[in-house]
């Protein structure tokens, strides 16, 4: 490590586009915006038609796995329509579930107070709802100081001791032993003095197994500590909701998986359509 500048990740607005489309459908305000709640009345529908489409297909012979999981390719018109669109949604109806329910959790403020009631212990509980400050808000209020004390500006610069990285960076080492594969340090907001550290481990590759430290960085003491070690189940779930919206908690497989699925959703509207259409052409009939 030497400080010199890498420069920066090629294609970095074009996924953030993409992310942007996918959870708030490129709406204006964001994630505060109004595409954030359809995406999320979206995730119900799939579920209401999840469930009431494995009511309607639930077999007469329901013990029979050929029943459940084999399409008849020997048939024709709306009887082969009809046999792709039960027996593929049936493959592909636990990664649709896990889709929305975890989805969910981007959308509704409501759900996720929701998960974290049923999940997490009330001291943690506690601790994740609080809400953080908007972006900028922190800066905004420095800057509201700075000019209410323009004539004490001297005096508060004399007594403004300045962050110290390495303390902020001792203290990371120290209190993870060194055994750690990557950390991410985030600077303070305004004329804050906390830095926000998150490491993860070298034994895994999700998102959700790292720990999490906010560390002074004028005196170098932990504020507050947040080990994945020391998180329950429900926790645990709660801290890796997005490996397990994506497949990843799965691995590799589990990705794949949950990419053929959602490569596989125009099957069903397609389907869907050529059955209401034939429905419509017998009931003319």
């Amino acid at each position: 490590y030497d400080g010199h500048v890498l420069g920066s990740p090629r294609g970095e607005d074009f996924f953030a586009t993409v992310r942007k489309l996918h959870r708030w459908l490129l709406l204006p305000g964001d994630g505060n915006g109004i595409g954030r709640k359809i995406t999320g009345t979206a995730a119900i529908c799939l579920i209401v038609m999840l469930i009431s489409g494995l009511v309607l297909r639930w077999p007469h012979r329901a013990r029979s796995v050929k029943m459940w999981l084999k399409p008849n390719l020997a048939l024709r018109g709306r009887g082969l329509h009809r046999s792709l669109h039960a027996v593929i949604g049936t493959w592909v109806l636990p990664v649709y579930l896990v889709m929305t329910l975890t989805g969910l959790w981007y959308s509704f403020e409501w759900y996720k107070a929701g998960a974290n009631w049923l999940l997490a212990r009330p001291q943690a509980m506690a601790a994740a709802m609080q809400p953080k400050p908007p972006r900028g808000a922190a800066a905004s209020e420095g800057k509201a100081d700075a000019k209410a004390e323009t004539n004490k500006t001297d005096t508060k610069t004399a007594e403004t001791k300045p962050l110290g990285f390495d303390r902020v960076w001792t203290t990371f080492l120290q209190q993870e032993n060194n055994d750690y594969g990557r950390a991410l340090l985030t600077l303070p907001a305004g004329a804050g003095a906390a830095v926000r550290v998150r490491s993860w481990s070298r034994s895994s590759s999700l998102e959700s197994v790292r720990d999490e430290f906010r560390i002074d960085a004028v005196t170098g003491h932990v504020i507050s500590s947040d080990r994945y070690a020391d998180k329950t189940l429900g926790e645990r779930v709660l801290a890796g909701v997005l490996d397990i919206h994506r497949g990843a908690i799965l691995g590799w497989p589990g990705k794949l998986a949950f990419m053929l699925a959602a490569a596989m959703m125009p099957l069903f509207a397609v389907t869907g359509l050529l059955l209401y259409l034939s429905r419509r052409r017998h009931r003319r009939l």
